[in-house]
């Protein structure tokens, strides 16, 4: 019985310490009252997503396949009554690594 608390707990571990490679997100400080949010990259509306609980967002960035470069992001709050002016501009650079050159061998 130990032996296999001992493994399941080792195993856990494992998995605990394993890194995750997650898809970057676009979020937002709390907005009481807002209960969807547009989205717009590049001055286009790209959809339209539920606000969370406290109405900050958390949207997935990959459903977009983005190419790479600077890309502009706006957004702009919507609920029953009607919606907010549009955020205050973010810009961020999407870099892909290129492939390694100069590769040897050193001691």
């Amino acid at each position: 019985m130990q032996k296999i608390l001992i493994i399941s707990c080792l195993l856990f571990g494992l998995v605990i310490a394993s890194p995750v490679m997650a898809a970057p997100f676009l979020v937002s400080d709390p907005n009481p009252g807002a209960e969807t949010a547009v989205i717009i990259i590049n001055d286009q509306e790209v959809g339209e997503f539920d606000c969370l609980a406290d109405g900050s967002i958390h949207v997935d960035l990959a459903q977009f396949n983005l190419p790479d470069g600077e890309h502009t992001y706006k957004a702009y709050a919507k609920n029953v009554w009607g919606q907010s002016s549009v955020s205050d501009p973010f810009v961020n650079v999407k870099i892909v690594p290129a492939s390694f050159t100069g590769l040897s061998l050193s001691n």
